[in-house]
């Protein structure tokens, strides 16, 4: 048999697949951050928005008085509520009417458009229209070149244009911007277009009533409304405040890094919440004005209308093994005839996402009791990416601590510097959680992501006078790519899968089942030989956790699938041995010893039916655990 080169600290790479990480040209120097083609995505980053549109806001900045502030218009906002969630302050707005909207509504094809032809067809009705709308078409008729053949006071306005059809967009374009018939038509838009009644969450407004000290070295702190007590009453709450006293540079760092985050989440394919930065300033009484920058969020929704709906509540057994649990009717976490939660599964691709939350090193991702993500109907949904991208402090952005089947090194022994709650995406099969890795694979090749980088480098440089954020953006990309790097290095053998040659097997398998398969597969065999555990605290599992992991690794061997474990104890083997005799007693299998090795060899036409043979359901059979 072939024998195995000595294994050394180096992760394996792959040299002959198009995933492989022998592509040199995706190589990250580690003195400088990556060169070379960078493609532009056909959407630019969202976050962006206001400043390529080049908005000049004017600021809020104060305690909102419904009495005083209510419908108070600054910059594309109509001001209607304090914000009263989160700790940073802000406001509740719904966009007003711009030149931009007007321009709409004589755009072809534009929702509000479509709508605004609507509104006239209507108020062109002989019987049930519109006076203004029809002595308007009426005005502009007469007013028009006599061989059009309108006869004012003979002609109505609406059969004129019946039988004349092609004036109908030249008199409904006139309609839009007459004076008697455009408010009208601007309040019927507004008051049905979503645009204008979706509630933007704008945080961020620090009030020049926290702000204190001169020039460049004020500060701004939370209201003592917003602030936390965490028990301890008004003392609490000061000392919350003296905490979080910050710069206005250091608040606009951090939301710059945020709505990056934000952006990147959506390039990943991830369904990200609309976040955008928006330019303003702080006007402090004793200097200049001061660049300012706010977060405007909105409230997720899915395609049919579902709501989101954070994690919170749902998650049970955290901050470190926290699972999401099914509910029950009432909202809370059921349990069964056993007496124990089970795992809710229904999210869609849920695993998929795992390895872009600890790319972006946010051990806070889905937060202590699951606020920070959630869903939208059985989609995930991300909202609150505020500690990702962090390079100072804790840095887990410059850790190597992931491992090729996901799991990854807790960075602290303290339940609030750890990853919390990463383990409710390993309810699900690792093939869906390898399909993250593999758009990350494709992201290295196009550099689509690192396109997210470059846009915000553009936008915060050197000619942004107050917000020249390029060395910390720089430094933020430069952490990205090498944990990038990190990441397709440790999973280089599984990447190679991708690329397998499985064009023989037959129908109604197709090769990318097949390497779903075979991925599923390596995952079982680790989870088979390896110290095991179906409960997590009182929640039932549908994947086992895993202690003292047997890692494998597979290869292709011509027709073959060889899946091969290096220094085995006697226990794995013997684990291992007792699934297949008791779950394949056809002596369809057979496990061999190669050189300390054990090595399992499987025709690639067979990959379907070991996908059964070594699945959960037959583990939790050998296990004598309820299926």
């Amino acid at each position: 048999m072939d024998g195995l080169s000595a294994r050394t600290s180096e992760p394996s790479r792959t040299r002959h697949l198009s995933l492989s990480r022998q592509d040199k040209t995706r190589a990250v120097p580690k003195d400088k951050v990556a060169e070379g083609t960078v493609k532009k995505s056909d959407k630019p980053s969202y976050g962006l928005k206001f400043f390529r549109e080049k908005l000049q806001m004017t600021p809020f900045g104060r305690r909102f008085d419904p009495s005083r502030d209510t419908g108070t218009v600054v910059g594309p906002y109509r001001v209607i509520a304090d914000k009263n969630r989160g700790v940073e302050p802000g406001f509740v707005a719904l966009k007003d009417w711009t030149p931009k909207d007007t321009a709409k509504l004589s755009t072809p094809g534009h929702a509000f458009s479509v709508r605004a032809d609507a509104f006239l067809d209507r108020g062109m009705h002989p019987w049930s229209g519109s006076h203004a709308v029809r002595s308007e078409a009426a005005k502009y008729l007469a007013a028009r070149d006599p061989s059009v053949g309108f006869r004012p006071g003979k002609d109505d306005p609406f059969h004129f244009i019946s039988r004349n059809p092609d004036l109908k967009a030249e008199v409904y374009g006139a309609l839009k911007s007459s004076e008697r018939v455009f408010p009208a038509l601007k309040k019927h838009v507004m008051d049905n277009e979503k645009k204008f009644n979706t509630r933007h969450y704008v945080k961020l407004d620090y009030r020049e009533a926290q702000g204190s000290g001169r020039g460049e070295e004020r500060t701004y702190t939370l209201p003592k409304s917003n602030a936390k007590s965490f028990g301890f009453g008004a003392i609490g709450k000061f000392f919350h405040q003296m905490a979080r006293r910050q710069t206005p540079d250091a608040i606009n760092r951090d939301a710059m890094r945020e709505s990056l985050a934000n952006d990147l989440m959506s390039r990943f394919g991830i369904f990200a919440q609309k976040m955008k930065l928006v330019p303003t300033v702080y006007q402090p009484p004793n200097g200049p004005p001061v660049p300012k920058l706010l977060l405007d969020g909105t409230h997720m929704s899915g395609r049919n209308g579902e709501k989101f709906s954070d994690f919170e509540g749902a998650i049970v057994g955290g901050p470190r093994n926290g699972q999401l649990v099914k509910l029950g009717e009432d909202g809370k976490p059921v349990k069964n005839a056993r007496g124990h939660y089970e795992v809710d599964t229904s999210i869609r691709e849920m695993g998929r996402n795992k390895i872009f939350m600890l790319l972006l090193g946010d051990r806070d991702a889905i937060g202590s009791k699951g606020g920070n993500k959630g869903r939208v109907g059985n989609e995930f949904a991300a909202i609150d990416p505020g500690h990702s991208l962090e390079t100072g402090g804790q840095n887990l952005m410059a850790r190597k601590d992931i491992r090729s089947d996901m799991s990854f090194e807790q960075p602290s022994i303290f339940d609030g510097k750890c990853y919390k709650n990463f383990s409710i995406f390993d309810q699900s099969p690792f093939s869906e959680r390898m399909e993250g890795v593999k758009e990350l694979a494709r992201l290295s090749k196009t550099n689509e992501d690192v396109a997210v980088f470059r846009e915000y480098a553009a936008t915060f440089g050197k000619d942004n006078p107050g917000l020249d954020f390029s060395g910390q953006i720089g430094e933020m990309e430069k952490a990205y790519l090498s944990r990038r790097e990190h990441i397709l290095d440790v999973f280089g053998d599984r990447l190679a899968v991708y690329d397998f040659d499985f064009s023989g097997v037959r129908s109604p398998m197709t090769p990318e089942t097949a390497q779903r398969n075979t991925l599923d597969v390596l995952d079982a065999l680790e989870k088979i030989s390896s110290e095991h555990s179906w409960m997590s605290g009182n929640t039932e599992l549908e994947y086992p956790m895993v202690k003292n992991r047997t890692e494998w690794q597979v290869k292709e061997q011509g027709d073959t699938l060889e899946f091969r474990a290096e220094g085995v104890g006697r226990s794995a083997r013997r684990q291992l041995e007792n699934f297949v005799a008791a779950q394949t007693p056809n002596g369809r299998y057979t496990i061999v010893e190669d050189n300390g090795s054990l090595v399992l060899r499987i025709p690639k036409a067979d990959i379907g039916q070991a996908h059964g043979d070594f699945s959960m359901t037959a583990l939790k059979r050998q296990d004598r655990v309820p299926v």
